[in-house]
This record gives C-alpha cells, sequence and structure tokens, in this order.
C-alpha cells in the first residue's frame, strides 16, 4: 500500500515508525534476552516481592523442567488456574519454555466448576495448576494441583491481609484443606528444561472464554505474541529502557492486552508490577509508591475508577500512557481525562492478527467514539456495506483521507499474508487524519 493510503501515519508521535521488524524468535525468548541483557534489573513485582530477569528467567527455566518431568511435551496444552499473581506469569512463560502451549480464562483464578470442565473437555488440557478445585477430576492427561495459598507470602499473617485486599481466600495452611502441593515442592530443586525448538509459527497461547462453544478457543502463535510486544514497544517512543515501570492490572492479568505489555516491557528490560484486584486503593497506593511510567487495564477497570470521586484529588504524576485494550465510551473517557490529566490510550484487539491492531496515541485528544490509529505495520481498509466481504473481493475499497467513508473494517498486519486481508467484524470510519472511529453504517 502506497504512503498515500495511509493517512494516519501523520498522526503518529514523534519517534513511532511507520513499519516494524519482528524478531524471528519465541515469546519466552525474550524474557531470556532480557536476563542476559540486564540481569539484576527488577523484572516482577507482586506484593512484597520483587523477582530481578535473572530470577525470573531460572524460575520459568525450573517451571518448564517441572512440566516435562511431569510428562508435559511440545504441543501440549496446559490450563493455567493460578490467582493473578507473579507466579501466574512464571507458568504462563515455563509453559512456553517447554514447548507447551497455555490456555487462560479472562479472569484466572476464579472459573465455575461448569467452566473448568468445559474447557478440559474440548481442548484436551494436560494439567491444572490450581487446588483441588471442582471439575478438575475429570481432567484427561496429568493434573497437578497447586495449593493457591503457597504463592501467597510465606508469612500467614501477611497472607492473609493480603488475602482480604485482594479478595482471595487465603487459606490456613495448618489445616490441609486448600489440597494440592505447594508451589517450591512441585518445582523440586530445579534442572534444565530440555530444550523445545519450534518454528515460531506454532501455537503459543489459547485464550478462552471458559465454557464450551463451538469454537472453545482462539489460538495464537509465537509471532502473534512477539509482533504484539514489538508494535506496543515501537508506539511508545518516550519508554525508557531499564527505567520505566510498568503497572498491570486484573483481570486483565489473563488477557492478551497484559501478555503484549509484558512482552513490550521485556524488550525494554522494564519492571512490571501485578495488582491481582484494581480497587482504587490499591490503583492508588502503587501509583503513589512506584510511580509507573505505563498503566495497563481493562475499560472497566476505568468506568469504576472513574466513579469514584476520589479519582479527583488522587496524585497520578508520572503515569504518561494509560493502555485499555478495549474501546471506552466517550463520557468514560472524558470524565477520566478531566480528573486524571490522562488520555486512556483506547484500542481495537484483533486475535486474527496480533494483540492489538489500533490503539489511541498518548498525545492525542480525547475524540467522540475513537479507536485509535493502526499501530506500526498495520493496514486498513473499509469495505462498503454490512454483508461480509471476502478477504480480497472484488468492491474493497481503501479508505484514505480522500475517499474515507465508512463500512466494514478490515486489517493486514505483520501475521497476515503480503496480499491477505482479514475482516475486524467493526462498523467504522476513518476520518482525514487516519483515526479509526465507530460508526452506524
Amino acid at each position: 500500500m502506497s504512503a498515500q493510503h495511509r493517512p494516519w501515519r501523520q498522526s503518529y508521535e514523534a519517534g513511532v515508525p511507520g513499519d516494524v521488524e519482528v524478531p524471528d524468535r519465541s515469546f519466552d525468548a525474550l524474557f531470556a534476552e532480557a536476563a542476559a541483557a540486564a540481569p539484576s534489573q527488577p523484572a516482577l513485582s507482586f506484593v512484597n516481592r520483587v523477582f530481578s530477569y535473572a530470577e525470573l528467567d531460572s524460575l520459568i527455566a525450573r517451571v518448564a523442567a517441572a512440566l516435562q518431568r511431569d510428562g508435559i511435551g511440545p504441543g501440549e496444552r496446559v490450563w493455567i488456574d493460578l490467582p493473578p499473581c507473579a507466579h501466574w506469569w512464571m507458568a504462563v512463560l515455563g509453559t512456553l519454555r517447554a514447548g507447551g502451549v497455555p490456555v487462560l480464562a479472562p479472569e484466572p483464578g476464579a472459573p465455575s466448576p461448569a467452566g473448568v470442565a468445559g474447557v478440559l473437555g474440548p481442548l484436551r488440557a494436560s494439567i491444572v495448576a490450581r487446588g483441588r478445585a471442582p471439575g478438575v477430576a475429570a481432567a484427561e492427561g496429568v493434573v497437578v494441583a497447586v495449593d493457591p495459598g503457597s504463592v501467597l507470602p510465606r508469612s500467614l499473617r501477611v497472607a492473609r491481609a493480603v488475602g482480604r485486599r485482594f479478595g482471595w481466600v487465603a487459606p490456613d495452611r495448618s489445616d490441609g484443606q486448600a489440597g494440592g502441593v505447594a508451589w517450591d515442592v512441585w518445582l523440586g530443586r530445579g534442572s534444565e528444561p530440555r530444550p523445545a525448538t519450534r518454528p515460531t509459527t506454532s501455537p503459543a497461547l489459547c485464550l478462552t472464554a471458559g465454557a464450551p462453544r463451538p469454537v472453545p478457543a482462539v489460538t495464537f502463535t509465537h509471532r502473534h505474541l512477539v509482533a504484539g510486544a514489538t508494535q506496543l514497544r515501537a508506539w511508545l517512543p518516550d519508554a525508557v529502557p531499564a527505567a520505566d515501570t510498568w503497572l498491570v492490572l486484573a483481570p486483565l492479568a489473563g488477557g492478551l492486552g497484559a501478555v503484549a505489555a509484558l512482552g513490550a516491557a521485556a524488550l525494554l528490560q522494564a519492571r512490571v508490577v501485578v495488582v491481582p484486584r484494581a480497587t482504587f486503593e490499591n490503583v492508588r497506593d502503587v501509583v503513589r509508591y512506584l510511580r509507573p511510567a505505563y498503566v495497563v487495564s481493562t475499560g472497566d477497570t476505568v468506568a469504576a475508577l472513574t466513579q469514584d470521586p476520589r479519582l479527583a484529588q488522587s496524585d497520578m504524576r508520572g503515569v504518561r500512557v494509560w493502555l485499555t485494550g478495549d474501546p471506552l465510551d466517550p463520557e468514560v473517557a472524558s470524565a477520566f481525562h478531566d480528573a486524571t490529566g490522562l488520555a486512556p490510550c483506547t484500542g481495537l484487539g484483533g486475535p486474527e492478527v496480533a494483540g492489538l491492531v489500533l490503539c489511541h496515541p498518548a498525545n492525542a485528544p480525547v475524540r467522540q467514539g475513537c479507536l485509535g490509529l493502526p499501530l506500526p505495520s498495520v493496514d486498513i481498509r473499509i469495505c462498503g456495506g454490512r454483508a461480509p466481504t471476502p478477504a480480497a473481493g472484488p468492491g474493497a475499497a481503501r479508505a484514505d483521507a480522500a475517499g474515507g467513508g465508512s463500512g466494514r473494517l478490515e486489517v493486514a498486519g505483520p501475521n497476515v499474508a503480503a496480499d491477505g486481508w482479514l475482516p475486524m467484524g467493526a462498523d467504522v470510519a476513518v476520518d482525514a487524519d487516519g483515526f479509526v472511529c465507530l460508526a452506524s453504517v
């Protein structure tokens, strides 16, 4: 596509490239490379525990070795069901390093029995990393039950306080009711995992809603995840390598946007702080004491925070970008901006293409119904009418500053063949500046 058909690039922040080169490597390799480049740099924080990139990489390797010891081989699906905490990330990345495919639900740590059974049946997941929750007994393959209480701080008093604040049940580990093996016991003394070589086009992640469906999950490849991380990194030209802090708020801790953010942070050797319950008090305290430069949340979290009258008196200085992986109601976006001075970078994800397709730039004013600009290396076009249009069918018209118009959005990106286009299922319009906005057509 020629430059004249990319009007959105004129609205890019200074320093954002038009295209990015996606590294040809697995997603978990980003963290091994960060550990080699900045071993002592803080990588992951949870409550009062900070893991350096070297520690994180070592624990990822130990998880991978434990999974392989329990029979997990290349391509095996692994249902990850721990509370949203640092150990959840280690389980996901360790599964990738073992060659497995993590299966994630939108809200980890709280599936219903029907949801567990519904996912394990169609997906034939091989492992469950959680206490003995109802429904897991029917799982095929190996079942490893990890006591969720064992990922909390070692002090029982502190664990109970953390459990109350984050809405978890922090069991008394002496009563034996939680079930499962302690995390450290499961990992054992640790050993190096067997190399799990696989192409970057191999499956790397399954996202599911946790209930039986005709299509129980969407599968992403390593290239999808690495591309999303690379594009998000390029979208933030002011990010400071080995210096900035990212704050990831649940329930996004189980979503693709958080995975892309974690990968982008690894490319920057940045610190990620995991807060599993996005109450106003939790967000205020982390922002006050750790001064994160980037915050990643859902749109629902922004809406809930906006309803708290204390938000206007909170100190959000230091936060440069607030990312949401879904569009915000225009009134919510304006109210959040009025209270904090931050324009949320709302976006639109595309499971068939990459973690993120469109994102609102941080330096642009809030636009009513705006989904943002295509990220680097993403091209878009608009096909008129509501009827589904073949990917490269006749009558497809690129949306540009001259033509504009509205219709069905189609996308091509770094994970799609040069002559391939994928429908996104959204009715939109593109303005003269290249911003994609919701439309009724």
